[in-house]
C-alpha cells in the first residue's frame, strides 16, 4: 500500500508542491515529485504570507498588495497541482496576514484593518469582486490571524 502526502513550499517568489509517495513493498522507497504553481516574483518586495484550508483544499497567498487565490478544479479535499488556476485580488494597503476557509479570505492590512471577503470563489469565476466586509479596532499592522474550529474569524493580533 502506498501513502501519499502533498506538502505546500513557499519561497521569497514561488510556491511549489510536493508530492511525497511512501511505498511499502518488499524493498520500502519514498519518491518525491515537486511541481511548481505560483510565481509572483514581479513586482513583489515584501514576505509572502500562505493560508490554507485543509479541508476544503483552499490556499491564499498574500504578497505586497495582492491576494491570489488558488481554484482547485477537482471535487476531491486533495490539492492537485496539475488542475489549480489563480484568480488575484489587488488590495489598497500593504498585506501583513491572512486566513482562508471555504469560500472566505480574511486579510489584515499594515494600517490594522481587516477585510473580510465572502463567497470568494463564486465572486471570482463569475468576474465580479466578493462581498466585503471592514473591521477597524487595530491601530497598527496585524501580525495573525486565525480561524475558530467553527469557521468564524475569531482571531487577530498585532504586534
Amino acid at each position: 500500500m502506498a501513502l501519499k502526502t502533498t506538502l505546500l513550499i513557499l519561497t521569497s517568489t514561488k510556491l511549489y508542491t510536493c508530492r511525497i509517495t511512501h511505498s511499502n513493498g518488499t524493498v520500502p522507497a519514498l519518491q518525491f515529485t515537486t511541481h511548481q504553481i505560483l510565481d509572483f516574483a514581479a513586482g513583489h518586495d515584501s514576505k509572502p504570507f500562505i493560508a490554507v484550508d485543509s479541508t476544503s483544499s483552499t490556499v491564499c497567498v498574500a504578497a505586497d498588495n495582492k491576494v491570489y487565490v488558488a481554484l482547485d478544479e477537482t471535487s476531491s479535499t486533495s490539492f492537485s497541482q496539475d488542475r489549480v488556476t489563480w484568480r488575484t485580488l489587488n488590495m489598497a494597503n500593504p498585506i501583513t496576514s491572512i486566513a482562508c476557509n471555504l469560500e472566505t479570505v480574511v486579510v489584515g492590512e499594515q494600517s490594522g484593518v481587516i477585510r473580510l471577503y465572502f463567497d470568494v470563489f463564486k465572486s471570482i469565476e463569475s468576474n465580479r469582486l466578493p462581498a466585503e466586509a471592514l473591521i477597524s479596532w487595530h491601530q497598527s499592522p496585524l501580525s495573525s490571524l486565525q480561524f475558530s474550529q467553527n469557521g468564524s474569524p475569531a482571531f487577530s493580533f498585532q504586534n
